[in-house]
């Protein structure tokens, strides 16, 4: 489960059930996520599909990465970072 938005937005909540995939020998992610979006007193299908590029720094990752949403006949595209940690 996920949160997307700020307190001071209208709340919208998202499930999803993600697929990853990782290329063989590289650092690239590709992944593709099925989902339920609740905002605004409904909920809708969408589709995520996106990839990212895993960067090592010390004993960290960090992926930033590229999505898009295609939620109830809108495109939204996503920019985000993600950190790993190792211990």
């Amino acid at each position: 489960m996920s949160y997307h938005g700020s307190v001071a937005e209208n709340s919208m909540l998202s499930k999803s059930l993600q697929v990853i995939y990782t290329c063989i020998r590289t650092q690239w992610k590709l992944f593709a996520a099925l989902g339920i979006e609740d905002s605004h007193g409904h909920s809708e299908n969408m589709v995520r599909i996106g990839a990212g590029y895993e960067l090592p720094v010390e004993s960290t990752k960090v992926t930033p990465v590229l999505a898009v949403d295609f939620v109830g006949g809108e495109t939204i595209y996503v920019l985000s970072v993600s950190l790993g940690f190792s211990f």
